[in-house]
């Protein structure tokens, strides 16, 4: 009995084989489709995140952290119920800062190519700036409600408005500095703002921890009198140039990375910012030029802290910053070194040196920690006979 021949390959068989190898092509375009969509979501996730910068907010914290164990050193006392209302008045303030710069900027064109802008990722139409100005103002106004209730000395004697003036300028020069008629940052003026803004946000913070002062005289009102409120100016405005008070190196050690940040910040948009006429440093001194005020501005930073320990009298006494503060500063240098490599090496490649704000942003939070654990550390009578 012979073997069966395996019979021809019939043109059913062969339609087959094409059905077969359209499904599979079929299934491959599916999973294509699917990841297309996947990535979209993970890209609008990642810009979205960008957008709502939570790192940045360390920049709220700091002040107010350092600025109260400032004042814990200088009196030995603190209210962990006043700090907390200063955080959340101060996150408010920075996300009031944070959404009204990408609206101001949306309105002179210079965020265009920015994707993770909050206009551009929710449409960039006249309504959406106008309900992201509203929102804006909400935070603002719910921030200014919380310092208010600062103002309320202990028992409701009186209300100390002097909290609110020194805050309020920080917050006027943050308008200054990127709204309408000002915008102030357009003429390269940002830095030298944040470093007074946040200098003004370290002694409030500070402020809020002092005695208050003793309630108006009969039938004066409810509210401090001017001559109180400028004599309580006047005394916090001394405490910034007095060795033994604390407050002067402190806050200028957290206004100068912070300053830092907004300096790294421009690194990667010097096309945008020509293109919209805004006179940044980037625009006005190059890349390099930049870079080098970012690497002058770490190496100051920390010549600082140790020259303000090393400054002053036998035994510490009149030294600008106790030593446990000044030691702080080892624990971030590992990143101010980070900081520094990276700028030098890739100021000029705006695609690599985009994230050096966030090495800026690092080296704050950590600095600025170490910093308040350090002066938390160390105490002092400075206000003992004061007020």
């Amino acid at each position: 009995m012979g073997r069966r021949k395996t019979p021809p390959v019939t043109v059913a068989d062969g339609a087959s084989e094409d059905v077969a190898a359209a499904a599979v092509a079929e299934a491959a375009a599916k999973a294509a489709a699917v990841a297309a969509v996947a990535a979209t979501a993970a890209e609008r996730r990642r810009l979205w995140f960008a957008a709502a910068k939570p790192p940045m907010y360390t920049v709220a914290v700091t002040p107010m952290l350092v600025g109260t164990a400032a004042a814990y050193a200088a009196t030995g006392a603190y209210s962990a119920s006043r700090l907390g209302t200063l955080l959340a008045a101060a996150v408010a303030i920075v996300a009031w800062l944070n959404i009204t710069n990408d609206v101001f900027d949306a309105a002179t064109g210079i965020d265009v190519h920015k994707a993770e802008s909050l206009v551009n990722l929710l449409g960039g139409t006249p309504r959406v700036r106008r309900q992201l100005l509203v929102a804006a103002t909400t935070l603002l106004a719910a921030a200014a409600a919380g310092l208010a209730s600062l103002c309320v000395t202990p028992g409701g004697a009186a209300f100390d408005p002097t909290l609110l003036v020194v805050m309020g300028t920080a917050v006027a020069l943050g308008y200054a500095y990127q709204g309408p008629p000002f915008r102030l940052g357009y003429y390269g003026l940002g830095e030298p703002i944040t470093l007074v803004a946040w200098t003004l946000a370290v002694g409030a913070a500070y402020y809020t921890q002092l005695p208050p002062p003793p309630p108006p005289s009969r039938g004066s009102g409810w509210v401090l009198p001017p001559v109180a409120i400028a004599d309580r100016l006047t005394s916090l405005a001394e405490a910034y140039v007095t060795p033994a008070a604390g407050l002067g190196v402190p806050a200028l050690l957290v206004a100068l990375p912070t300053a830092l940040i907004l300096l790294c910040s421009h690194l990667h948009q010097g096309a945008d910012d020509a293109a919209a006429g805004k006179r940044s440093p980037v625009v006005r001194f190059g890349t390099r030029g930049v870079a080098g005020g970012v690497i002058a501005g770490v190496a100051s930073m920390y010549l600082l802290q140790v020259g303000a320990w090393a400054v002053g009298g036998e035994g510490g006494d009149g030294r600008w910053l106790p030593s446990t503060a000044a030691a702080s500063a080892v624990v971030s240098v590992p990143l101010a070194v980070r900081l520094v490599v990276f700028v030098g090496r890739w100021h000029a490649v705006p695609a690599v040196i985009r994230p050096a704000k966030y090495v800026a942003v690092r080296l704050h939070a950590v600095h600025g920690l170490a910093l308040a654990a350090g002066l938390a550390a160390s105490r002092s009578p400075y206000w003992a006979s004061r007020f």
